[in-house]
């Protein structure tokens, strides 16, 4: 609760779910962008990242 802003990334069906999890967020109040839409502004220090994975996997 203490983030200026929130960005959330993830692939796939992760990927989607995430993408609803910030729009979610947006409804209730916070600043919240998926990572790599062109409306996201840049990470700063006192942002907050969520990556969501259901494999567990890292890719790029």
């Amino acid at each position: 609760m203490q983030a200026r802003k929130i960005f959330v990334a993830g692939a796939g069906r992760s990927g989607f779910m995430i993408k609803s999890f910030a729009m979610r967020m947006m409804h209730i109040g916070l600043e919240a962008y998926a990572v790599g839409e062109t409306i996201a502004p840049r990470l700063e220090k006192e942002d907050l990242l969520i990556m969501a994975s259901g494999s567990g996997k890292q890719r790029v």
